[in-house]
């Protein structure tokens, strides 16, 4: 088979081709198409990567086992809604899928948000490893043990270049500025995440002198 372009197609750039449409002119095209054929309608998904920003508008992503999508709630339409949604729950939202122009995204601008009565993915998960630790006794309240009220040495398990790390170093100095801080590296995200956090915890329990760790991600 020829790995030549077919003979139909042009060699070039168009000059002053007037059928060459710009950027913008796509985008809006490309909004008119999905808000003409689609409005606004009833979806059901997970919550994910929310975030609450001052000005009331919320940001979030809904996904399913296999596909997500970006989704912006404004402040007109979050004062109505009881509570703020925690990532793993799963919505009703009614919504207008449209695309962004800034950046030509795909988006959905939801109205409506609902609990569910069910529980998203993320959170079954969570529930699932909650049980297991209970049923090992992991989180019987007898087996924990009193917090330090001035500990000397902290050990931090997180990533050496994330954001956690700093906003930990930031709060710790300006509460607690004697204590001594050690990290242990390890990666907090991905697939690799467990076996890295368990290593490194492991050597923070043959570290002597440490008071308390912390476990933390951005």
């Amino acid at each position: 088979m020829s790995s030549r372009p077919p003979t139909d197609l042009p060699t070039y750039p168009p000059t002053d081709s007037p059928s060459a449409l710009t950027i913008t002119q796509l985008v809006v095209v490309l909004r008119t198409a999905v808000e003409s054929a689609i409005g606004q309608v009833w979806i059901k998904g997970e919550v994910t990567s929310f975030k609450a920003y001052g000005s009331g508008h919320w940001y979030f992503t809904l996904r399913d086992a296999e596909s997500a999508i970006r989704c912006v709630m404004w402040k007109t339409y979050t004062a109505k809604v009881v509570a703020a949604p925690v990532d793993g729950t799963e919505v009703y939202a009614l919504a207008t899928p449209t695309v962004w122009q800034e950046r030509g995204e795909l988006r959905v601008g939801v109205q409506v948000m609902l609990p569910t009565s069910g529980i998203g993915l993320q959170q079954l998960a969570r529930e699932r490893v909650r049980a297991a630790l209970e049923k090992d006794g992991l989180l019987d309240p007898a087996r924990k043990r009193p917090l330090p009220p001035f500990p000397r040495a902290i050990a931090l398990v997180t990533s050496a270049d994330g954001a956690a790390l700093r906003d930990i170093i930031t709060v710790t100095r300006k509460r607690w500025p004697a204590v001594a801080l050690y990290l242990f590296p390890a990666k907090v995200q991905g697939e690799e995440a467990p076996g890295s956090i368990a290593t490194a915890l492991g050597q923070v329990n043959r570290w002597e002198g440490i008071d308390l760790c912390i476990v933390g991600r951005g």
